[in-house]
């Protein structure tokens, strides 16, 4: 069986695909859709999660600060002493929800 994600899709050279690339500008709106018409609902959906993967694999880690950085170097250490206490999410959400 061939795996579903290493299909190539067809984005005819007509489209503005191509601009994209070179530009990396951000676009509000296609000015001539590209028309996935002849994929299956299943290839679409494929073709979206490559997409959204190509997206998110460029998004950079925001920068953190000094003070950042010493701080969750400060809570990891912490952690690994086993100093730090844990709360289960239903505690959380009730104390937020009921404070006293």
């Amino acid at each position: 069986m061939t795996d579903e994600r290493s299909r190539k899709y067809y984005v005819p050279p007509t489209s503005i695909h191509d601009n994209l690339a070179r530009e990396r500008q951000p676009m509000s709106h296609p000015p001539h859709p590209i028309d996935f018409s002849h994929l299956s609902p299943a290839e679409r959906i494929l073709l979206a999660e490559d997409l959204w993967d190509s997206v998110t694999a460029e998004q950079d880690a925001p920068s953190l600060t000094p003070a950042q950085q010493e701080e969750l170097q400060r809570r990891l250490a912490a952690a690994d002493r086993g100093e730090m206490s844990y709360s289960a999410w239903p505690d959380v959400k009730h104390r937020l929800l009921h404070p006293k």
